[in-house]
């Protein structure tokens, strides 16, 4: 299986690392300027080995590295890996350039929201895309203040948790036959944006109650009207998504409440393998652009299924608010 990879940044070197893993020849497309340094092999660190080697770099080498769009594009893929932010896919006429010139090779895309899904209809055919719905936290390392792991990157899949690909099955399958094979707890589902529309809220909501309180896990657990607005604008998500994609939603949902919310920082502060209080300031100031265009989104596709969106406005509001106060 030969696989193409477009970004080598952090999820990108975790992808390639898997399909490397699991037999796949791989190769990165990448800015001229960052060839050298990707010729010169990546080091990551896989975080869910044994508590003794997750400290342990490992030698990401024996790729290919590409560098001309064209070029790239004239060579034989049984895959092409989009590993890039949704503001970076959606930037420019490249996508449909390399969709046009590479005609049928399948295509997997990992940035998620409905405005991909359309993105996709409008350039290239749904029945040569696999979507990917990503369970991981990967990140530059060391984050700031840290000293445990040297530079790389760094990636973790929480417990009973992994990224979930949805498509056409001769697509989906090798896809996750050879991610599975190179240690990714991938699994198939039928629907990815369905499984997002549910499942994303959670994250979503935490995170913006998080960075109106300032990235401090204690700051929030201090603010409880702020944790009950949070959850009210998941429920929001959910209505929509009911409506949006149908039900029954997860039974798992009944259990979300605002206590479980402060219960659910206190359990990654003791699970995940690095300081994760940390790691959502570093990497969400890194992808704020994205935020707010996302959540304006979710309200305006709450708007048109005419379900409620009160909870979502007032984090918009408040998010806005607190970003001026630092600005």
């Amino acid at each position: 299986m030969r696989v193409l990879i477009i970004g080598a940044g952090a999820i990108g070197q975790a992808f390639g690392y898997h399909f490397q893993q699991g037999g796949a020849q791989v190769a990165f497309l990448v800015k001229p300027k960052y060839a050298d340094e990707a010729r010169a092999g990546f080091t990551v660190y896989p975080m869910n080995r044994p508590a003794k080697e997750r400290l342990t770099p490992v030698a990401f080498t024996g790729f290919d590295v590409e560098t001309d769009l064209d070029e790239a594009a004239a060579n034989s893929w049984d895959l092409i890996a989009f590993c890039m932010s949704t503001v970076a896919l959606m930037s420019g006429d490249w996508f449909e350039r390399l969709s046009k010139a590479t005609g049928a090779t399948p295509l997997l895309l990992t940035q998620p929201g409905e405005s991909t899904a359309e993105f996709i209809r409008q350039r290239t055919s749904p029945e040569r895309c696999a979507r990917v719905m990503l369970a991981i936290m990967s990140f530059q390392s060391p984050l700031p203040g840290e000293h445990d792991l040297g530079p790389g990157v760094a990636f973790w899949y929480p417990p009973a948790s992994g990224p979930a690909v949805a498509g056409p099955k001769p697509i989906v399958d090798p896809i996750v036959k050879c991610l599975a094979a190179g240690g990714m707890p991938v699994r198939r589902v039928e629907n990815v944006q369905r499984e997002l529309a549910y499942n994303s809220p959670i994250l979503d909501g935490f995170v913006l109650a998080l960075e109106i309180a300032g990235f401090s896990f204690d700051r929030l657990r201090r603010e409880p009207e702020l944790l009950k607005l949070a959850h009210r604008a998941m429920k929001e998500r959910w209505a929509f998504a009911k409506a949006a994609y149908g039900g029954p939603a997860p039974f798992a949902l009944v259990f979300i409440r605002p206590l479980t919310l402060r219960l659910m920082m206190r359990a990654l502060a003791f699970i995940t393998p690095f300081n994760v209080e940390k790691f959502f300031d570093f990497h969400y100031r890194k992808v704020a652009a994205q935020t707010l265009p996302s959540l304006t989104s979710q309200i305006e596709g709450a708007r048109a299924h005419d379900t409620p969106h009160e909870a979502l406005s007032e984090l918009e509001r408040r998010l806005r608010l607190a970003r001026g106060s630092i600005e």
